[in-house]
This record gives C-alpha cells, structure tokens and sequence, in this order.
C-alpha cells in the first residue's frame, strides 16, 4: 500500500470515526468500496497508469467524506491533489438522498473513473441492506432504498464507458444480482407480510 493511500485510510478512520452502520464502522463500508472498484480495474487489466490507480483508490476510499464529515476541500486538495478531490467533489451528493435527480446527471457526465467508484458504491451498499434489512425495515427498503438502488443502477448501465468497458460490465453483473437479491427479499417479505394480516 502507498503511503497516499495509507495516509486516505488515516483520514476516513479520523473523520468517519464516530460513525458506523450498525454495528460496522463507515471506514468498513469505504475500504469495500476500494476495494471493489479496484479489483475490476485490476482484473481485466484496465489501467497501467499506477499514479491514476493509486488517485481512484484514493478517491474510492475517501468518497463519502465531504458528504459525512466536516473536512474541508482545500485540506483534501492540500494532501490528495487535484484529480481526487475532483473525484470525491463528483461522488458527493449536494443536497439529500430524498433529492438525486441531479446527482444522478452529475454521476451520469462524470469521467468513467468516478462511475466505476460509484458502482463499488452500490454494491457494497446493496449488501449490505440484503444482510441488514431485517434491523433497516420493510419501509425503509421499499420507499427509501429501493428507488435510490434503481436509479443509481439505471443511470450507470445506460452511462457509456468506453476506456473501462470490461470493467463496467464485471460490476453491472454484479450490481444487477445484488439489485435482484434484494428486490426478491423485499418482495417476498411483503408478500409474507400481506398473507399473515
């Protein structure tokens, strides 16, 4: 591991500190997301530029930074360069997760190394509801999460990419199972949910 990439790993464990999905920390959620974009750029041999490799694992780890914590963007910029706070700044929703229709545009017209972050985003996510939904909720599945995951998914399989196209399609599968994985659980359940009333 790189000693930028050491020091991201520094900087989400200091400001998602106090945060945590359950009982799993946020730097868990991080590193998944890391690591998941990695591996489909690593496994279909995508990249050979190690400084841009080193900047999306950066820019994966630190994602949810400027939308979670308070860390300033000049403090970013300052430590991690240009390229991955313009990454992070891309991966951050401005308003709320009640309000993505711009975001989404914002994802949907970004360069391909921010989609491909976002895909690690969304799987790591969708398991983590699969594996967490009986303490999330029905509702919350439904109404809150399952619109988001649609959207988020959509907008990413009808984005081109053309640099990381074996790479898109590696987490398009996956994303889709996942995606299926939970409708199917959340469908069930309220299937089982309208037969015992």
């Amino acid at each position: 591991m790189g000693k930028r990439i050491e020091q991201m790993v520094e900087t989400i464990g200091q400001n998602h500190a106090t945060q945590f999905r359950g009982e799993v920390p946020v730097t868990v959620h991080c590193k998944n997301v890391a690591n998941i974009a990695i591996y489909s750029l690593n496994s279909t041999k995508a990249i050979d530029d190690e400084s841009l490799l080193e900047d999306i694992t950066i820019a994966a780890l630190g994602h949810d930074l400027l939308e979670d914590t308070d860390i300033k963007r000049d403090d970013l910029r300052n430590q991690y360069g240009d390229r991955v706070l313009d990454y992070i700044e891309l991966l951050t929703n401005h308003q709320d997760d009640q309000h993505t229709t711009e975001y989404m545009q914002q994802l949907a017209s970004a360069p391909e190394e921010v989609r491909i972050i976002k895909y690690g985003d969304l799987i790591d996510n969708t398991a983590s509801v699969i594996y967490n939904l009986h303490n999330l909720g029905l509702d919350w599945g439904n109404n809150f999460f399952r619109p988001i995951m649609d959207n988020t998914l959509k907008m990413l399989i009808d984005s081109e990419f053309s640099k990381y196209k074996e790479a898109s399609k590696l987490l398009s599968s996956s994303a889709l199972m996942f995606a299926n994985l939970l409708r199917n659980k959340l469908d069930n359940k309220e299937s089982s949910a309208k037969n015992t009333q």
